[in-house]
Formats: C-alpha cells, sequence, structure tokens
C-alpha cells in the first residue's frame, strides 16, 4: 500500500476511534454510515494493520507519534483484551473507561495533523 494512502487510512480509523458524535451516529443507525464498537477495532488492526505501520520507517513518524500509537494500541486492548468480547455499544458510547480510549485515539490524532 502506498505510505501516504496508508497513513490517510490510519488517521480516519483513529479518527473514528476519537469521535463520539461519530459512534452515537454509526453505532446507532443516526446517520448514513454504519459501524460498530467491532469494526473500528478490525479497521485498525486487521485492515490497516496498525501496529505494522508504527514500525515503518517509511511512514516517517516522530518519536513522539510512536509512543502515542503505542499508547493507542495499549488503550484499546486493555478495553476489550484478544480473545474477550466488546460491551455492546450502548454500553460503551457513555462508558467512562471508552472515553478515555478517545482521549487517546485524539492525542494520537492530533499529532499526525
Amino acid at each position: 500500500m502506498n505510505i501516504l494512502l496508508w497513513k490517510n487510512n490510519i488517521k480516519e480509523a483513529v479518527k473514528d476511534i476519537a469521535d463520539k458524535n461519530f459512534q452515537e451516529e454509526a453505532w446507532f443507525g443516526k446517520g448514513d454510515y454504519i459501524s460498530s464498537p467491532d469494526e473500528l477495532y478490525c479497521t485498525l488492526f486487521d485492515d490497516f494493520i496498525f501496529e505494522d505501520f508504527l514500525e515503518n520507517d517509511e511512514a516517517g513518524l516522530t518519536d513522539t507519534q510512536k509512543r502515542l500509537g503505542y499508547k493507542l494500541i495499549s488503550a484499546l486492548e486493555s478495553y476489550s483484551p484478544k480473545g474477550q468480547s466488546l460491551p455492546e455499544p450502548g454500553q460503551m458510547i457513555n462508558d467512562p473507561e471508552w472515553s478515555k480510549v478517545r482521549d487517546v485515539a485524539q492525542a494520537f490524532f492530533d499529532s499526525l495533523e
């Protein structure tokens, strides 16, 4: 994948994780786009292979951006450890722990701008 396209795809996926308004619309059928908590995880980790992106020198990430990226991985894995199911969207949307994940995602997104 072209590195600029990869970076843009990562940014879009992270923006969706950080955006409560997007989640309220997409998770509950209030907008044009339909998504789910599982889809947020799958898009970042499976579709766009986030960890490989962080390790790719061509991405040109600073040490701070890499640190924030790994912090996002840690926050997502802490919220939903591998092998465990995510809570239902209704439980997640206002969960203070998920809000912390959104904050970490926003910090990483901001670092890429």
